[in-house]
């Protein structure tokens, strides 16, 4: 759960610092933010499940597939939102 919590906080962090400095504007990273809160915990429970139902090899090519999946959301959400 720590790690978890961790993980979380580092995205949150990272994601809105970078959505701070390209939109200036205080809603566009609240949405990050909410993107963030949703997609990171589910991403990395699927990445859980693909180490416990494969084998803990799968851990990178599962994280590489749930990413991808992630930002196309996230980016289909945010557009979404800021138009």
């Amino acid at each position: 759960m720590a790690a978890m919590i961790r993980a979380v906080a580092l995205t949150l962090a990272v994601e809105c610092a970078l959505a701070a400095l390209i939109f200036r504007r205080p809603a566009p990273v609240g949405y990050v933010a909410l993107c963030s809160l949703i997609t990171n915990p589910a991403a990395n429970l699927l990445a859980a499940a693909a180490v416990a139902l494969l084998s803990p090899g799968a851990w990178w090519p599962a994280v590489a597939v749930i990413e991808c999946a992630v930002v196309a959301v996230e980016g289909l959400v945010l557009a979404k939102l800021l138009e």
